[in-house]
């Protein structure tokens, strides 16, 4: 019972985030895809949300002195 828990594959996606700039791929290349799942991991790529001025509350107020 304990052997039949634990043999069960079970993918918890490893991410990692990259920024938007030219250099880096997209997050459903095939061979990103291919290379995240080979061997039994599932790791995913994604990219990091734009950075909007009008959402960035560092740079009201007080906070733009520091």
């Amino acid at each position: 019972m304990f052997f039949a828990a634990v043999a069960t594959p079970r993918c918890h996606p490893v991410l990692i985030q990259q920024d938007n700039a030219k250099p880096h791929v997209a997050p459903d290349d095939p061979g990103v895809v291919a290379e995240g799942t080979e061997g039994g991991w599932c790791i995913q790529l994604h990219c990091q949300p734009a950075n909007s001025p009008d959402l960035n509350c560092l740079d009201v107020g007080p906070f733009h002195e520091i």
